[in-house]
């Protein structure tokens, strides 16, 4: 993944920086442009990831959604099919940034146990803050 990212950074003229953070679908990198200008490099394991994540941006970009709930998206700004990067602006938190495993104009077809499975799994790993990360599934 960091070759397909330092890739992508050379096509933009920008370097990778710092790893800013890794998942189960990606990782992504700072990358450092002329003058020092700053945005995010992401790359996805799969290209079903790279798909979803990318049209999300397309339609946050498409109506201008800056800000859902409070949480700041940040401007889709480049993407590589090939070599599956996104390029994305630079924001602080509190923000939303993963869209790997959305779902646009469609619910998956999962079974109810299954869903809740997902749910108490979720309410796991996030805690108290459950409740106000579980208002952005679902709906």
């Amino acid at each position: 993944m960091h070759d397909r990212a330092a890739t992508y950074a050379a096509s933009i003229n920008a370097v990778l920086g710092d790893m800013l953070g890794s998942g189960k679908d990606g990782k992504v990198w700072l990358a450092i442009g002329p003058g020092q200008t700053r945005s995010v490099i992401k790359a996805l394991e799969r290209e079903t990831g790279f798909q979803r994540e990318l049209e999300c941006y397309e339609r946050l970009e498409e109506f201008e959604v800056r800000q859902i709930q409070g949480l700041i998206i940040p401007r889709l700004l480049g993407s590589d099919a090939e070599l599956l990067v996104i390029e994305i602006g630079l924001v602080m938190p509190p923000r939303l940034i993963d869209f790997a495993k959305a779902y646009l104009d469609f619910e998956p077809e999962f079974t109810p146990e299954v869903w809740a499975d997902w749910e108490e799994d979720r309410s796991e790993r996030f805690g108290a803050r459950w409740n106000d990360a579980s208002r952005f599934v679902r709906s």
